[in-house]
């Protein structure tokens, strides 16, 4: 898959994904914190294949057109801590913690994860016992 990215302001990035195939779509990422609710809410679109990066890595864009966007929220759940060390929340407010349906061994799976800083997918070093938030949907 070929992609495109830009972060012209944090806490948003753009990407247009799927370049040069019958999907390519346009993607906005944004880490929302408000006074009670702190989510990852991402956007999706479907586009023409004339659009470049530079199209949609802007608000102007995003605001206008959004009848057939996709959105979706991640709320910063945090985890459970349930290891040797204790038991207790973890970075629930600042960060969010989701499994994927893909377990990586007996004892760790694939995920996602994001704070103010970043979102990542990182692989085999998250453990089943962290206790993330469950994927609720497919992609």
């Amino acid at each position: 898959m070929t992609s495109d990215f830009r972060n012209p302001k944090i806490p948003t990035c753009y990407a247009l994904r799927y370049k040069g195939t019958d999907m390519v779509s346009a993607w906005k990422y944004e880490y929302v914190k408000n006074s009670n609710d702190t989510h990852l809410k991402i956007t999706s679109r479907i586009v023409a294949p004339s659009v470049t990066i530079n199209d949609i890595a802007n608000d102007a864009y995003w605001s206008t057109n959004t009848g057939n966007d996709v959105v979706r929220y991640f709320p910063a759940s945090g985890y459970k801590k349930n290891d040797p060390t204790g038991i207790g929340d973890v970075n629930v407010g600042t960060h969010g913690y989701f499994w994927s349906s893909t377990e990586n061994s007996s004892t760790n799976a694939w995920c996602m994860i994001f704070s103010n800083e970043n979102a990542q997918s990182p692989g085999d070093h998250h453990k089943i016992y962290r206790r993330y938030s469950v994927r609720l949907f497919t992609p």
